[in-house]
């Protein structure tokens, strides 16, 4: 009978282990590889995420929606967290952020012919530049009156219009392109190209409105809980796994 009662408490731990995690709701947008809903893994700064906050007592869970109606969820508080945020002073009025979840440069591509090559933004003048809607890029990309920004709902539909020779430049993040590029756009090489010197190196962050009444402390467990990942190495086990290099 003991022998019984100590394998039905073996088998009841993780469940209890599980109950006394609290779970909180995360938004954001499909970013491949970053965030990307068909993984197991929800992508790498899903992962990353949801590791420290577990680590905390806290169990994420994510879902994905259109990045302006991602905004407007975590604005009018139907989420706790926003993941995949950049930082911008406009949204740092209303959303608490996180220390930096990961950080990787933003970059443009071209048609594999163009003679482009990144020099400042005075040298975008003139440029039809794919963006996406809802996306907040540099503030002095966004203020450059000589660059016509051409807005678009995503990143693929970017590099088709640029295929298409309807824009002359389109950027995202260096790896989701490069994702974007091998799984939907066969022998890309021979038609596209990446411009040399990046927009800038971007940090990723989590955030949380600042009139939730818990936003500090959901944004403390999580930088703890990341600060501990980095001490362990789990960090960097995490990004290696991915197999971002190029």
């Amino acid at each position: 009978m003991k022998f019984l009662y100590t394998i039905v408490l073996l088998l009841l731990i993780p469940t209890l282990a599980s109950a006394d995690k609290r779970v909180i709701s995360a938004v954001t947008d499909p970013w491949p590889v970053l965030l990307d809903p068909e993984s197991a893994t929800q992508g790498l700064i899903s992962e990353i995420a949801r590791t420290a906050l577990l680590s905390q007592g806290y169990d994420l869970q994510v879902t994905f929606v259109p990045w302006a109606r991602a905004m407007d969820m975590i604005k009018n508080k139907r989420a706790d967290l926003l993941i995949g945020a950049w930082y911008t002073e406009e949204r740092n009025v209303y959303l608490q952020y996180s220390k930096p979840i990961f950080s990787s440069e933003i970059r443009f591509i071209k048609a594999k012919n163009s003679t482009f090559n990144y020099e400042g933004i005075n040298s975008l003048q003139g440029k039809r530049i794919g963006t996406i809607l809802g996306y907040q890029y540099e503030t002095a990309f966004l203020q450059a009156k000589s660059v016509e920004r051409i807005e678009s709902d995503s990143l693929l539909n970017n590099i088709r219009n640029l295929i298409a020779g309807r824009i002359d430049l389109t950027l995202d993040d260096h790896y989701v392109m490069r994702f974007m590029l091998d799984r939907h756009i066969p022998s890309w090489q021979d038609r596209i190209s990446f411009v040399d010197n990046p927009l800038t190196d971007k940090e990723v962050f989590l955030a949380a409105n600042r009139s939730n009444p818990e936003h500090q402390a959901l944004i403390n467990a999580f930088n703890t809980g990341l600060k501990k990942l980095k001490k362990s190495g789990r960090y960097q086990e995490i990004i290696s796994s991915y197999q971002l290099e190029d």
